[in-house]
């Protein structure tokens, strides 16, 4: 989170306020996870009035010393109490009197002589204001239905960034956009740059990844609108249906959402009742899914949750859709157990009625259905375009409601003749749900006959290559790495290698991926040892394949160079920067070498590969607390930092 400290310069009726923001202040703040700024940089850039506004206004954090009656420190708390609602925090020393328009409001005292001594304090505090959605200005508490100003509007994300974040997702390399969501942290327009990458890895279904960029979103700005929206669903897919469905509660209680996305959240809250009734029965004896299935109280919640999507929005022809096949699975259900349905009701006329009404409600919801979907037809025609999903949701429609099969098979020919592998797989889903319970038997077997034919079509003109799954990822970390002039310690450090990855070979069985610079030493053994093994490694190179050589390689000789070459030949490496310069968008961050960015790059490309933390650390030494800052070092920091499994390589002895 970002700061910004306002106060008094210098020493002003015997407190040294330098002193205080140096001994307290900062100290504070860092140990709270916040970075800081302050008005005496304003003041030596020379643009006061403008500058402080903007920083009053996008601040995440102000801290304001009121220790004395100082013009500029009031005018300036004033400006932030007027422009946000929250996060302001009053600090003081035992001065001057506390003016009376803010003797109601809370602040942390100090000792001026001793103010290292109230860090502790302060530091609760700031995590307290942080964390806390509570409005703690006096203006807006006193004036009935003021609004804040949405400060994130006023934010601008440097092109550059742009342009590096989107050519991370059309190659769809998910631990690039990890690595400038780190990067961003601190940034005044880090709200902004994170919700693009979040939008990214949300396109990109990095569930993982997008649940961690959306939470810090939603950390530094209270019930941010596209987080709630976007957050239920990014649950969903990582199967924490719990937490989704209180996400979708949370955000149906917004007072700005128009019809479409309560529609989208409606049918969201349906979906994940789904799930949870397909878990109570698709598990249980075959004998006993349908009576399972038709007894479970979430069969009907799931319908009525898509019913109430699409009377959001009667254009939202999935949840209309979905609802109608929910309460056609209860109907037949019904129809075929009586006894089962009978038990949910106080006697059988009640029964009979509810059947009744349900028989109805379907009927409706055939009409007004078939009409969304057909509309949406109509409009993709009239622009020229082929609206997949909705030719997929008419033959869907017509296999629960059509008496022709033969129709039904013809619907799906249609809608999915030039469709991908993952249209068929979710129609096959859903025909299977449909041919468990015994739905629509004749339909459902027409349907799935014609399934069977188009992939078989498909594979004899297109076999697709199946995308195996990373099983682990193997990183090196080469601390402590000699440049192994002597062929004694270059053989120790391959056995030592070799029988590493052995081993991880034989506890992960499955694809293995070697990630590590290319360096001469250390990494090119690794990268050599992988090829020898059959597991495939991945070179991340600072620098272009030249530059990295002669920085990197070139000194140790040419027979490192010679295998370096090899190396490139082999696969094509990935490249961080053009050079050691920091981009534009990140020149304004102090102590950040570019070697500490290359190895923050390489390890969240590690772990997006290796997602859920399936990554594996070798080091040849723990890092030395006291050395001089090393690159690998560092790196094998940043993986404890990450609560990877690091296992150091022992070298045997002659």
């Amino acid at each position: 989170m970002r700061a910004f400290i306002v106060r008094p310069f210098g020493v002003k009726n015997g407190v040294d306020f330098d002193r205080v923001e140096r001994e307290l202040i900062m100290p504070a703040l860092l140990k709270a996870g916040c970075t800081g700024g302050t008005t005496a940089e304003i003041v030596e850039a020379g643009n006061i009035r403008a500058d402080m506004f903007e920083q009053l206004l996008k601040a995440e954090l102000v801290v304001a010393d009121i220790s004395i009656h100082n013009a500029n420190v009031f005018y300036e708390l004033g400006i932030r109490h007027a422009l946000r609602d929250a996060r302001t925090y009053l600090i003081r020393s035992r001065q001057d009197e506390v003016p009376f328009d803010l003797r109601t409001d809370r602040y942390l005292t100090y000792e001026a002589a001793t103010p290292a001594a109230a860090i502790e304090q302060l530091t609760e505090g700031i995590r307290r204001t942080r964390d806390s959605g509570k409005a703690d200005s006096p203006v807006f508490n006193l004036i009935p239905g003021l609004e804040a100003q949405d400060w994130t509007k006023y934010l601008v994300v440097p092109e550059d960034f742009i342009e590096a974040a989107t050519v991370a997702a059309s190659k769809r390399e998910v631990g690039d956009l990890e690595f400038y969501a780190a990067e961003l942290a601190g940034l005044e327009w880090e709200i902004a740059g994170l919700r693009r990458l979040g939008r990214e890895l949300f396109d990109l279904k990095a569930w993982e990844a997008a649940r961690a960029v959306w939470e810090r979103v939603s950390a530094i700005v209270d019930n941010d609108r596209e987080a709630v929206l976007l957050m239920p669903t990014v649950l969903q897919k990582l199967g924490q249906l719990a937490r989704s469905q209180l996400a979708v509660e949370r955000a149906l209680r917004r007072g700005d959402l128009d019809s479409q996305a309560r529609a989208e959240l409606w049918a969201l809250r349906g979906s994940n009742e789904k799930t949870l009734w397909l878990q109570e029965w698709q598990a249980g004896p075959a004998a006993e899914r349908a009576s399972v299935a038709l007894a479970s109280p979430r069969l009907m919640r799931a319908a009525e949750s898509y019913e109430n999507g699409f009377a959001e929005d009667l254009n939202h022809y999935y949840s209309g859709l979905n609802a109608l096949s929910m309460y056609v699975i209860t109907r037949d259900l019904a129809s075929a157990q009586p006894e089962i349905w009978a038990a949910g009701f106080d006697d059988d006329d009640e029964a009979s009625e509810k059947l009744a009404q349900l028989r109805r409600r379907c009927a409706r919801l055939e009409a007004a259905a078939r009409y969304s979907i057909e509309r949406a037809l109509t409009q993709a025609k009239a622009q020229r375009k082929i609206d997949l999903w909705a030719e997929v949701s008419l033959a869907d429609l017509r296999c629960i409601t059509s008496r022709r099969p033969a129709s039904v098979a013809r619907a799906y020919n249609n809608a999915l003749s030039d469709a991908s592998d993952f249209g068929f797989e979710s129609v096959t889903r859903q025909l299977d749900i449909l041919a468990t319970l015994g739905i629509a038997p004749d339909n459902v077997n027409a349907a799935l006959t014609a399934l069977e034919q188009m992939a078989r079509r498909a594979q004899r003109s297109a076999p697709a290559a199946a995308k195996i799954p990373v099983a682990r990822v193997l990183l090196f970390a080469a601390t402590g790495d000699a440049a192994l002039s002597a062929p004694e310690q270059e053989s120790k450090l391959r056995d030592a290698l070799r029988a590493a990855i052995e081993s991880e070979k034989a506890r992960y069985p499955g694809r293995l991926v070697g990630m590590a610079g290319a360096a001469a030493g250390g990494e090119l053994l690794f990268h050599e040892v992988c090829a020898e093994l059959g597991v495939e490694s991945r070179a991340m190179l600072a620098l272009p394949t030249a530059a990295y050589a002669a920085q990197f390689v070139q000194q140790a000789g040419p027979a490192w160079v010679e295998r370096y070459q090899a190396l490139l030949e082999r696969s094509a490496p990935r490249v961080l920067a053009d050079s050691t310069e920091l981009p534009r968008w990140l020149r304004g961050r102090k102590n950040y070498p570019a070697w500490q960015r290359a190895n923050l790059w390489l390890l969240c490309n590690a772990c997006a590969l290796g997602a859920g933390g399936k990554v594996t650390v070798f080091t040849l030494a723990q890092p030395d607390a006291d050395a001089e800052p090393d690159p690998a070092a560092h790196l094998l920091t940043l993986c404890q930092q990450r609560g990877l499994v690091i296992k150091e390589l022992k070298l045997t002895e002659d």
